[in-house]
C-alpha cells in the first residue's frame, strides 16, 4: 500500500473539491495525509501535524495542487526530506505540474501502479557575509534575485566568478537561476532556455544600463559572489524563488553555489520537457491576445 502526502493550495478555485476527488480515488489502494489545518475540507485523510507528516520515512510522493507557485513553496521543504513531488496544474503555465484537473484520474492510477519515473532537479543556495558574520543558507529551486529597493533608483553591483570579476552592473539588479528556473524570471529578463536536467547557474543582469551586459552559463560547482558597489549607498533586495525576501545592507555579500539538497520532480512517460516547453510558450505567447 502506497502513501501519499496531499498539498493543497486552497486559494485556487476548485482545490477543495478536488482534495476529495484525489481521497476518493486512492482510498482502496494508498493511504493519504494531510496536514491538520486542512481537516475541515471534508476529505477522507489521515490529518496529522504537517511536522509530522514530513518526519515520516515511507511517504511515497507529495501530490501538490496548484500552479508553479504552489510547486516552489513545498520544493523547499519537500527536498530536505527527499520526498518526490507530483504538481496537478489549477494555476497558469504550470511548467512544473505534470498534469491539470482533467487528468487527475488516469495520473492517479499511474501513481498507485508505480508507471512514473523521479527526475532530480538541481537546488541553489545563498548565504549573505557581512560584519555580522555569515546567514543560513536559504535554498531555491527557480532562482535568487538581487534587485533594487526603491522604485526610482538603480542598483550598482558587481559579480564574481570563484573569484574572478565577471562584470560591474547598474541596473534593476540581477538573476541567478537554476536550469528549472531558466523558463521563469530569468526568461521574461532575456536569459537562455536551459534544460533542466543539466547542472549549471545562469547570470542575467536585469535591464543593465549597457547594451553589452549579456546572460552567462557557468558550471554548478562554482560560487558565485553578488556585492554592492562602493557608491551604493541605498538597501536591496535579495529573493528567494519570487517568494521570501531579505533586505540587504549597503556593505553586504551575497555568495550563490550549488545546494546540498535537490527537488524531486515525478515525471510520466510519454511526456517530454520539449513536449511542454513548446505547449507552455505557446499558451504564454497567446494568453493576452483579444
Amino acid at each position: 500500500m502506497k502513501n501519499f502526502f496531499v498539498i493543497p493550495n486552497t486559494t485556487k478555485t476548485n482545490s477543495v473539491k478536488c482534495v476529495r476527488r484525489i481521497c476518493e480515488i486512492l482510498k482502496s489502494t494508498s493511504r493519504v495525509y494531510m496536514s491538520d489545518k486542512y481537516a475541515s475540507c471534508g476529505a477522507d485523510a489521515l490529518f496529522l501535524p504537517e511536522d509530522e507528516i514530513y518526519a515520516m520515512p515511507d511517504i511515497d510522493v507529495a501530490i501538490v495542487l496548484g500552479g508553479d507557485g504552489t510547486m516552489l513553496a513545498n520544493a523547499r521543504r519537500c527536498s530536505m526530506v527527499s520526498i518526490p513531488m507530483l504538481g496537478i496544474n489549477l494555476g497558469r503555465l504550470g511548467f512544473m505540474t505534470e498534469a491539470d484537473e482533467d487528468g487527475m484520474e488516469t495520473v492517479l492510477n499511474k501513481l498507485v501502479q508505480g508507471d512514473y519515473t523521479v527526475e532530480q532537479r538541481m537546488m541553489i543556495e545563498a548565504c549573505i557575509i557581512n560584519s555580522d558574520g555569515k546567514s543560513d543558507a536559504m535554498q531555491a529551486l527557480n532562482d535568487i534575485v538581487i534587485s533594487r529597493a526603491s522604485v526610482s533608483r538603480l542598483v550598482d553591483i558587481s559579480i564574481s566568478v570563484d573569484g574572478d570579476i565577471l562584470g560591474r552592473y547598474r541596473g534593476d539588479g540581477a538573476i541567478i537561476a537554476t536550469p528549472t528556473g531558466s523558463t521563469a524570471y530569468s526568461l521574461s529578463a532575456g536569459g537562455p532556455i536551459v534544460a533542466p536536467l543539466l547542472e549549471a547557474m545562469i547570470v542575467t543582469p536585469i535591464c543593465p544600463h549597457t547594451t553589452s551586459a549579456r546572460s552567462i552559463i557557468t558550471p554548478a560547482d562554482k560560487i558565485i559572489t553578488i556585492s554592492l558597489g562602493k557608491e551604493q549607498n541605498l538597501d536591496a533586495m535579495l529573493t528567494i524563488d519570487g517568494q521570501e525576501g531579505v533586505m540587504l545592507k549597503h556593505d553586504d555579500i551575497v555568495e550563490i553555489k550549488k545546494s546540498a539538497y535537490s527537488t524531486r520532480l515525478v515525471k510520466l512517460s510519454g511526456r517530454s520537457f520539449y513536449d511542454v516547453l513548446r505547449q507552455k510558450l505557446t499558451e504564454r505567447g497567446t494568453s493576452y491576445e483579444v
